[in-house]
């Protein structure tokens, strides 16, 4: 008789048999929660010139952060965030292969001090004008320097992450890849830059090249772009342009990757707070698609 009850309740009232699917999406949208952060190449206009001005703007959008480039004074920048709640994900630093005695600017090494404990990734791009960008004939010295930076680094308990950059010695993720291999330290890793890759690469190779990075793969840039054309096309406000950044998106959470986005703005004219604002809204979207497109 108890087990006849038991019976027509679960076929009158199913879901009390079941997993919730209310906990099921939650559980899986989790995974797609990628930290989302401004580069300072996005958040720089008339209106918005200081960083605490820009760091504002950044809170004020939702954003998880900023990434800075070296000029500016890390401790006060870091004090800003930290009053703000926000995490300073990058601080973007040239290593110059044609100095044989110090590759890399001389603010770094107090920088990294400035910047201990703070997960900061310390942003590497390595240029040459002796040595032509793939080449490789001047691996040996970058490996060398490279080195010294991440040592300096793990001291301070932050990690270094290759940039690729057009036209420079790392010009491609192969490039990155490669380095990132032959450095063969723990705390050194790379980053996917979408708008440098497509001038790069042509958009070639994105299956093979993320399988080649996936070991090293720390840090992730995109904006909206067209798949090709010069810098106007290939860097453009996030859902503007025919490239398919959600498809990219895609195969970055089918590759596993979660680590943190960051959104590209060099060259984009106009009001900040506009394509920021703008810039979010596409990111959430992308969010909810994902979540739906792969909860099941």
């Amino acid at each position: 008789m108890i087990v006849n009850l038991v019976m027509m309740a679960a076929l009158i009232c199913p879901a009390a048999t079941q997993t919730k699917p209310a906990a099921q999406t939650q559980s899986a949208y989790g995974k797609l929660d990628n930290p989302f952060f401004a580069m300072d190449t996005a958040t720089r206009d008339e209106n918005h010139q200081t960083p605490e001005s820009q760091l504002k703007l950044v809170k004020e959008l939702g954003f998880a952060g900023w990434a800075i480039h070296d000029t500016l004074d890390v401790t006060e920048v870091r004090s800003l965030a930290d009053s703000l709640g926000l995490r300073i994900f990058t601080i973007y630093v040239g290593l110059d292969l044609d100095k044989p005695d110090s590759a890399w600017n001389p603010k770094l090494p107090k920088a990294i001090r400035d910047l201990k404990g703070s997960g900061t990734v310390v942003w590497l791009y390595v240029t040459s004008r002796k040595h032509k960008p793939a080449s490789e004939a001047g691996d040996e010295a970058a490996v060398k320097a490279i080195r010294e930076v991440a040592e300096m680094a793990d001291d301070a308990g932050l990690s270094v992450s290759l940039y690729p950059h057009h036209g420079f010695y790392v010009a491609s993720v192969r490039d990155a890849v490669r380095l990132a291999r032959k450095v063969d330290r723990p705390n050194v890793g790379l980053t996917f830059n979408l708008c440098h890759w497509l001038r790069s690469d042509g958009g070639k190779d994105l299956d093979e090249l993320l399988q080649a990075a996936k070991p090293h793969l720390q840090m992730v840039t995109i904006n909206g772009a067209d798949p090709e054309g010069d810098w106007d096309r290939l860097i453009q406000p996030l859902g503007k342009g025919s490239y398919d950044v959600y498809g990219f998106l895609v195969k970055l959470h089918k590759l596993g990757f979660r680590g943190p986005i960051g959104l590209q703005g060099y060259g984009i004219k106009g009001d900040v707070h506009k394509h920021l604002k703008k810039g979010m809204k596409t990111w959430i979207e992308y969010r909810q698609r994902l979540s739906r497109e792969t909860v099941r």
